[in-house]
């Protein structure tokens, strides 16, 4: 449900651009707010799963999942779209982390592998076909039902939730930490808002700034809080650990590459090759089916290679899969395009797994609840911060007077750098870093 919402929407962005009469680069903070929504919920989750039961959290989230898909149809304009995308991406993010919670307290480390690819698999798949169905929809003009695409799903998993998920409640949880959870809501609003107005059709640039300003400084705010807290809504304190410490940071460069791939891709094949929402919905869809391929090697290929090892070439070659659909043009067959994109798709999702299954290595399991929010919380900011990074470069280089090609040479450069910075990360992770989990 998730992975279908998150990637629908980006073969749509230039027509939702026309509707609004917005610049074509304006509708990235879409994709960010989405994100950021994500984020924002995060820190709260495993409180909430623990003092009201996971089922309660994920029946309400899904509630509201679909009430904001509903607002987001029937927006009148991009700041109404912006914050029901907000809030549909807070109510979405609620359920990887718990069912990741509840898998890395209950499950053996030898299961540990195979059950969290089970749980990213129907993700994959959904942000395999969303790209498809969005570019489908948007060549007709129907941009508004991408957002109810997964309403049908939501309201069947309603039942399934129901029925399957345990309440796992936990009697020591304690009391909410207000200020610390209004803190962490208000610097991700902050992050949005300065995000959303850093464009070149924006308010003056001192405006962006003092948001993100503002939301670097809640930030910390929070994090200290956090910190100096008996019950934190996250503990930091399980960045203490070496491996996890690396994975966090070397995963949050390397989704930088994973957030800004669609809107890079939807950019260079409607702008710059001049396809149409559908043909560039499938190209983008192709970019995530090798996410799927790669499902049944996983496990053989990490035993084979090992987790540092291969972190190390898996990175790489993502990092340079990622660049060469950059100079395809006209005379590239589709097909081509494609396959390079499959394989791109291959390595990425090879790599988030290897790293999003190693950091919870040698963490004991009652840091499994701050562990993996934190990772979570990570992951959806580093896919904003991708939007935003490959955005603001192609926004310079328009501003700038450059070529329509180097517009989005831009954006996939800017990308393939930031993540490029994950393999020295990774590369001071121990050689034997995961040989108790294969």
């Amino acid at each position: 449900m998730q992975g279908l919402d998150s990637t629908a929407i980006v073969p749509a962005l230039p027509r939702i651009a026309e509707t609004f009469q917005a610049p074509e680069l304006a509708p990235h903070i879409l994709l960010a707010a989405y994100f950021i929504g994500c984020g924002a919920s995060l820190p709260v989750i495993g409180w909430a799963a623990d003092r009201f039961g996971a089922r309660k959290v994920l029946l309400i989230a899904i509630g509201v999942f679909v009430l904001a898909g509903l607002a987001s149809a029937m927006a009148p304009d991009l700041i109404w779209l912006t914050v029901s995308r907000f809030l549909q991406g807070a109510a979405a993010a609620t359920l990887m982390p718990v069912a990741r919670m509840l898998a890395v307290r209950t499950a053996p480390p030898q299961a540990l592998l195979g059950i969290i690819t089970a749980l990213t698999a129907p993700a994959m798949a959904g942000q395999t076909l969303g790209p498809a169905v969005g570019g489908l929809l948007a060549a007709y003009d129907g941009w508004r039902m991408i957002f109810l695409v997964g309403v049908p799903f939501a309201i069947a998993s309603l039942g399934i939730v129901a029925v399957i998920a345990p309440d796992a409640r936990r009697e020591d949880c304690g009391r909410l930490d207000w200020v610390a959870m209004i803190m962490g809501v208000l610097a991700m609003a902050c992050a949005v808002a300065g995000l959303g107005t850093l464009r070149d059709d924006g308010p003056p640039l001192l405006v962006p700034v003092l948001f993100i300003l503002a939301a670097i400084g809640l930030g910390i705010g929070f994090v200290r809080k956090n910190l100096g807290s008996p019950r934190p809504l996250i503990d930091f304190r399980v960045l203490k650990d070496p491996t996890f410490r690396r994975c966090f940071s070397g995963g949050m460069l390397f989704r930088l590459l994973v957030g800004g791939t669609p809107f890079v891709l939807a950019y260079h094949f409607q702008s710059g090759l001049e396809l149409g929402a559908w043909q560039a919905g499938l190209l983008i869809t192709a970019s995530g089916a090798g996410a799927l391929l790669v499902k049944p090697f996983t496990a053989r290929l990490i035993s084979r290679g090992g987790y540092r090892g291969t972190l190390l070439w898996a990175g790489a070659a993502s990092v340079v899969l990622f660049v060469v659909p950059a100079f395809a043009d006209w005379r590239w067959p589709l097909a081509l395009i494609a396959a390079v994109l499959v394989a791109g798709s291959f390595v990425r999702s090879l790599q988030i797994t290897t790293f999003g299954t190693l950091c919870y290595a040698d963490l004991p399991p009652q840091s499994a609840g701050s562990a993996s929010v934190l990772s979570s919380i990570a992951q959806q900011l580093s896919h904003a911060l991708g939007v935003a990074l490959a955005a603001g470069a192609m926004a310079v280089t328009t501003v700038a007077g450059a070529p329509e090609a180097c517009v989005g040479l831009s954006g996939y450069f800017a990308l393939a750098v930031g993540a490029a910075l994950c393999l020295p990360v990774f590369f001071r992770l121990s050689p034997d870093a995961g040989k108790r989990l294969l």
